[in-house]
């Protein structure tokens, strides 16, 4: 089977993927995880909700970066590698998604290789860090180094779970379950929270001049309504949607909606 049209495997440079649904491609940038691999087992399931409306009309991509990054590897870089690969692997231009971390990515994509992105949208991602997600980044960067896998594994948990006594038992309860496939090598982590730490595009958003949509929760830790609003703003063709009550990890049926409509829509 050609491997553009398998459920899981490597795409060209090296980048894991996932595949659900059948049609024109949307690639999505992957969010945060322990090492550079494709999902598997129960990931699949919660890291896909939010694309299954699209994936009915969709070819719907969710693309790692490649294992091995070196620290010091820059957000550019990375979106560089994924203009490698969307060259050789697709017909460009196509939409893009950038989730969370893949989101900071997703900037210098659009920005650096226009030719490539036909419709965008950033979810669970800013122009920049709050700094509370900054200090967050910092800690798990501290905890990788030592190995300390659960409560790193309770921290990503406690992102999207209510900010509440339920939320954080949940948390609790579930992050020895998540810390059980931690990695041997922290390094595809950290080098990625490090990059993001000197994550800040605001001074570059209009150079995105695609239609892009900025989706957030309005309590997300990393965003939230004020700065994803001020994201959009920023772009010569965007628009926000902001999510009241919800944390980190869009993957609500409402969203699911909006995110297919947005991508569905008419092209300019």
């Amino acid at each position: 089977m050609n491997k553009a049209h398998a459920d899981r495997g490597v795409l060209a440079g090296g980048l894991p993927f996932n595949r659900i649904g059948s049609g024109r491609p949307v690639v999505v940038l992957q969010g945060l995880t322990f090492e550079n691999r494709a999902l598997s087992g129960m990931e699949v399931r919660f890291g896909m909700t939010a694309f299954r409306r699209l994936a009915e009309s969709r070819s719907v991509y969710v693309v790692n970066r490649r294992p091995g990054l070196q620290r010091g590897t820059t957000l550019a870089q990375m979106a560089d590698e994924y203009a490698t690969m969307m060259r050789t692997e697709f017909e460009p231009p196509v939409e893009v998604i950038g989730n969370s971390s893949g989101g900071a990515i997703a900037f210098y994509l659009a920005a650096e290789h226009p030719e490539l992105v036909r419709r965008l949208v950033i979810q669970d991602c800013g122009c920049r860090l709050t700094e509370p997600g900054r200090a967050w980044g910092r800690e798990v960067i501290r905890l990788a180094e030592a190995g300390e896998w659960r409560p790193i594994a309770e921290l990503m948990m406690r992102t999207v779970q209510p900010d509440n006594l339920l939320g954080r038992a949940m948390a609790s309860l579930f992050s020895p379950l998540m810390a059980r496939s931690a990695p041997s090598d922290p390094t595809d982590m950290i080098a990625l929270l490090e990059a993001e730490d000197r994550h800040d595009f605001t001074s570059r958003l209009d150079e995105v001049r695609v239609p892009a949509l900025v989706a957030c929760g309005e309590l997300d830790p990393f965003c939230g309504g004020e700065l994803a609003r001020e994201t959009a703003a920023g772009m010569s063709d965007g628009r926000a949607l902001v999510y009241e009550g919800q944390r980190h990890g869009l993957r609500s049926e409402r969203y699911a909606r909006d995110l297919a409509d947005f991508m569905l829509e008419a092209p300019p």
